[in-house]
């Protein structure tokens, strides 16, 4: 069993010294999978921006605000505030959210997790419906999908995680993820 699932090559464009924009990078996946864990370990990553803004859900951004975010940073990373693709029920705006991912050559990275425990987790916060929906969505646009991590690994091999994120991504650590 491999720690994680690696399921699209990714062409990238990136420059070394100045940068004309950050590479972005996406997290995508259902509540209650561990993409709020994963999105807080990122700052081990050098010359990377964590995208934040304040308040509650500061740690979420929608995907139509992530595309037009800039940074100085070699690295941009984002998470999903939902509605997103692979994250919730499927509605007719993934079909935009897709086409955006493309064409601005966002890199994604899904995190998946046990159904069983995403249901139970926090007082069934998230029905089976959502869960299950999010699981068909990574079959159906797999294609947009550059690594995907399931949590179980995250937690037991959090710095394998993070050297293969490195090596998908050519980014670089600055500090291990445990």
């Amino acid at each position: 069993i491999g720690c994680t699932i690696p399921t699209k090559q990714n062409n990238q464009n990136i420059r070394l010294g100045k940068y004309k924009m950050a590479r972005k990078i996406f997290i995508t996946g259902c509540a209650k999978t561990g993409t709020t864990l994963l999105l807080r370990m990122c700052f081990g990553f050098k010359d990377t921006e964590v995208a934040y803004r304040t308040g509650f859900n500061g740690h979420e951004l929608p995907l139509s605000e992530f595309v037009n975010l800039d940074s100085d940073k070699r690295f941009l990373i984002g998470k999903r505030l939902p509605p997103c693709v692979l994250s919730n029920l499927e509605e007719p705006e993934f079909e935009d959210q897709i086409e955006w991912i493309r064409k601005n050559d966002i890199g994604i990275i899904n995190v998946i997790r046990d159904g069983r425990d995403v249901v139970l987790s926090d007082g069934n916060y998230v029905k089976p419906e959502r869960y299950l929906s999010a699981m068909k969505q990574r079959e159906k646009y797999s294609d947009i999908i550059d690594y995907e991590i399931r949590y179980e690994d995250l937690v037991k091999s959090p710095n394998r995680i993070q050297e293969n994120i490195s090596n998908i991504f050519g980014i670089q650590r600055k500090n291990h993820f445990s």
